[in-house]
């Protein structure tokens, strides 16, 4: 039983992460014998800009740490681009490149304070 992973590297040649198929269900993994095809999907507004590469496996389920049964090493690669200034992305308002190799867009809220309350951090329970 083998399931499909990749490993994404960063402009800086680090290691962002790494995924596998992530269906729990042990069966959806015992495939027939032939050949197959798996995609993966990186979400819009997590990288940012720069070059990337990415590392191929096929890894066992059943081992610790990660057994490699098929691993292509670094062997894509692609570039990620800043979206036009007129889109809204994860770089805002700021015209300038951010460093490392994620730049998420995450939902940010922002509202003004009533200045006349103590602004202590309280203690939770």
């Amino acid at each position: 039983m083998y399931v499909p992973a990749i490993a994404l590297y960063g402009p800086e040649d680090e290691l962002l992460f790494w995924s596998v198929r992530n269906s729990p269900d042990l069966e959806d993994h015992n495939l027939p014998a032939g050949l197959h095809k798996a995609c993966v999907w990186i979400p819009k507004h997590l990288l940012n800009i720069g070059k990337y590469t990415v590392t191929i496996a096929l890894v066992g389920p059943n081992h610790a740490p990660m057994k490699r049964y098929v691993l292509a090493e670094k062997m894509l690669s692609f570039h990620a681009i800043e979206p036009p200034y007129d889109v809204n992305s994860a770089r805002g308002v700021m015209p300038r490149k951010f460093p490392g190799g994620l730049r998420p867009m995450l939902e940010w809220t922002h509202e003004a304070i009533d200045d006349t309350h103590d602004h202590a951090v309280e203690e939770r329970s």
